[in-house]
């Protein structure tokens, strides 16, 4: 068994193509503690690196700290500017998708959207329940909302300034 302390500079310029797998991290008042695995050119084995400090500041990250970014929802009808999270932006397609085609008729609250048309059922939904979706189901405490409806038959209707964000047709 080989032990080596060596400065954190001269350890990250030493092994700084080298792989640590971390097992077990420890956080204290002057110090942090991972132990795992590292292996180097063919050579694996088991490490500990410890950090001395005199001020360890922790933070704690929460889903509050994603932005929120604007998107253009509609469903065959005027055009709405809403705010949603970044990440439902980032996919509008796969998330509004996803209530399309499997909330709404799936889900908890599916009977709000299903409606007997003869002899079939049919689903009505538009941008105010996605919205609601977001709100109650994925992301209860980061709220989207509606900012503001177009008069519009299409999205070519749309102010030049909004059709460069994410859109989606219900």
């Amino acid at each position: 068994m080989t032990f080596k302390k060596i400065h954190l500079k001269d350890f990250i310029a030493e092994f700084h193509n080298a792989s640590f797998s971390i097992l077990e991290e420890y956080y204290g008042q002057d110090r942090a503690l991972y132990t795992g695995f590292f292996s180097k050119g063919g050579t694996m084995g088991e490490c500990t690196i410890e950090i001395y400090h005199n001020n360890i500041v922790f933070y704690e990250q929460t889903d509050d700290t994603r932005e929120m970014k604007e998107v253009v929802l509609s469903a065959d009808g005027d055009l709405s500017l809403c705010l949603v999270p970044a990440d439902v932006a980032d996919n509008l397609a796969a998330v509004a998708n996803e209530f399309a085609f499997n909330y709404v008729w799936h889900g908890e609250k599916n009977g709000k959207f299903l409606k007997l048309c003869g002899e079939q059922y049919g689903a009505v939904f538009d941008e105010t329940d996605f919205i609601e979706y977001l709100n109650t189901v994925l992301y209860p405490d980061k709220l989207s909302r509606k900012i503001k409806t177009f008069q519009a038959a299409d999205d070519e209707d749309l102010p030049k300034e909004y059709r460069k964000y994410p859109y989606y047709n219900f």
